[in-house]
């Protein structure tokens, strides 16, 4: 959650490395951030809405990380 400078290099290492990965971000503009090539999920919407959260595969994950203010 949250595709500021540290959440777009953490989401495009852990993509690069073979990982399904799914951004969520409140801000479309932010996913310009993501590394050219990115394979995974983006989201708009904040992460605290169950929906949003749903919408990026939460009940399927192995890990949640949140980088926001």
């Amino acid at each position: 959650m949250g595709c500021g400078r540290v959440g777009a290099r953490v989401a495009g290492l852990l993509d690069h490395s073979g990982n399904e990965i799914s951004v969520i971000d409140t801000d479309s503009r932010s996913f310009r951030r993501l590394p050219a090539g990115f394979g995974g999920e983006t989201v708009i919407g904040t992460g605290i809405d169950e929906d949003v959260l749903r919408k990026a595969g939460i009940e399927d994950a192995e890990a949640f990380i949140a980088v926001t203010n």
